[in-house]
């Protein structure tokens, strides 16, 4: 249980791990510490309206009492990248019952039915920084259960999403939708088997 040999700062992080910055080429190596002191640190605090809100000088993370993303605003951009009224990281559930091949096609029409997971049965605050910050949310549907960290490192212009799911539930779509006000006149994103 010793924290790693580190040129920098070193986070115990509450799983019992540790953070530690460290710049690397892709596919390279660097040593720990290197290249990252210009990084502001990432704090965490309790939202005046429940909730935490995550900062690292690159973005500030609004997260309501209910694991849904309120904010995401991009300070090197100037810009909200959350739709007004909307809210990232929204669980949906559609049916899935596709005309043919079951368990392999979805038809368009799944989109038009859905259930949204919006209440959460804990939010929690993990790690406060100054490496990492993250809020743990769980929520339960019929017998799953979803578990997800909501992570902001510091310096970092990327919220990352972790979803560890006990998912028991039939004929069912699992969604997360993040609703981005992005204006653009092309978009490509990727799925598993195409995009």
């Amino acid at each position: 249980d010793t924290p790693p040999a580190a040129g920098g700062p070193v986070q115990k992080l509450s799983d019992g791990r540790y953070a530690v910055l460290a710049q690397a080429p892709a596919l390279g190596a660097a040593v720990l510490g290197t290249g990252i002191a210009d990084r502001a640190p990432v704090t965490a605090r309790p939202a005046d309206t429940g909730g935490y809100v995550l900062h690292n000088g690159a973005l500030t993370v609004h997260i309501d009492r209910d694991g849904l993303v309120r904010s995401a605003y991009d300070h090197d951009r100037g810009r909200e990248a959350i739709a007004p009224g909307g809210a990232g990281n929204l669980l949906q559930l559609h049916p899935d019952d596709p005309v043919r091949w079951s368990a392999w096609n979805l038809d368009a029409q799944y989109r038009n039915v859905h259930r949204d997971l919006d209440t959460a049965t804990a939010v929690r605050l993990d790690d406060e920084g100054p490496l990492l910050a993250c809020v743990r949310v769980e929520r339960t549907t019929g017998r799953s259960v979803v578990v997800q960290r909501l992570s902001l490192a510091a310096g970092s212009r990327v919220l990352e999403v972790d979803t560890d799911i006990d998912w028991r539930e039939e004929d069912t779509v699992l969604k997360a939708a993040w609703p981005l006000d992005v204006h653009a006149e092309r978009v490509a994103s990727e799925i598993q088997f195409g995009h």
